[in-house]
C-alpha cells in the first residue's frame, strides 16, 4: 500500500514540474507548434489581411500555398525630398534613361523588374538611393528578400489591404498628404507608373519625383 501511494505521490510531483511551452496552439495555423500547451499568439495563416511572414498578405494565387506580403510600412529610412516629392520618398531614378527590362507590369514581375533597375546602376538626381534599391535593402522580422511591387501588385494591394478593399486600409496606406507609390515598372525614359492610394488611379510621374515605397515579399 505504502508503495502505490508512494508512486501516485510521484507522478503527482513529475506532473506538477512540466514547464509550460509556449508557441501557436491552433492546429489550423501555419506554424501550429504540437508541443505547445501555452498559445502565445504566434499564429499565422495564409489569408488575405493577414499578418504573415513580417508583413500583411495581400495577393495568393489559384493554389492557395503562394502569394505576395506587403510591409507593414512605408520606407522613410535615406529618403529625400526630390522634385515636387516629399520628405518620405524616393525617385524612380535613372531619369531620361530607359532602362532594359524594367517593364514587367502584371502580377510576379515587380521583383525582376527591381533587380534590373539596381543591375543598371540607376543614380538619382537630389541624392539618395532609388526606390528600387531602398525597397530591396529593406530588412523586416528576420525576412531580407524585399522588393519593389509592380504596378499591377501595387493595384493589387490597393484593392485588398488597401483603401478599395472590402476589409478597409488595413495596410494603413497614405490617403491624404501625397498618397502617390511607386511601382517598378517603367513607363517611358522619363517617367514611371505609380498609384494614387486615395482612390486607386494609375499615374504616371517622371523619374526624378520621389513618391513613397512600400515594399513587398513573395511565399
Amino acid at each position: 500500500m505504502r508503495n502505490i501511494l508512494f508512486l501516485v505521490c510521484l507522478v503527482l510531483f513529475v506532473s506538477s514540474c512540466d514547464e509550460e511551452v509556449e508557441g501557436c496552439v491552433d492546429s489550423l495555423a501555419e506554424n501550429y507548434n504540437v508541443e505547445a500547451t501555452l498559445d502565445d499568439g504566434s499564429c499565422e495563416y495564409i489569408e488575405i489581411g493577414a499578418n504573415y511572414q513580417g508583413g500583411i498578405v495581400f495577393y495568393i494565387d489559384s493554389t492557395g500555398e503562394h502569394g505576395l506580403i506587403a510591409a507593414f510600412e512605408d520606407l522613410v529610412e535615406g529618403s529625400n525630398l526630390g522634385v515636387e516629392g516629399i520628405s518620405e520618398g524616393f525617385e524612380w531614378g535613372c531619369n531620361r534613361v530607359w532602362v532594359n527590362g524594367a517593364n514587367g507590369k502584371v502580377i510576379g514581375t515587380g521583383s525582376q523588374n527591381t533587380l534590373d533597375i539596381v543591375a543598371f546602376n540607376c543614380e538619382t538626381e537630389q541624392g539618395g538611393v532609388t526606390a528600387a534599391q531602398a525597397a530591396l535593402d529593406y530588412y523586416s522580422k528576420s525576412y531580407a528578400d524585399w522588393y519593389l511591387p509592380s504596378i499591377d501588385e501595387l493595384m493589387e494591394m490597393y484593392n485588398t489591404i488597401g483603401n478599395g478593399s472590402s476589409l478597409g486600409d488595413i495596410g494603413s496606406f497614405e490617403t491624404s498628404d501625397y498618397p502617390y507609390y511607386w511601382s517598378s515598372t517603367q513607363k517611358l525614359f522619363i517617367a514611371g507608373r505609380s498609384i494614387n492610394f486615395y482612390d486607386g488611379t494609375r499615374e504616371t510621374f517622371l523619374k526624378h519625383f520621389s513618391l513613397r515605397v512600400r515594399p513587398i515579399r513573395s511565399f
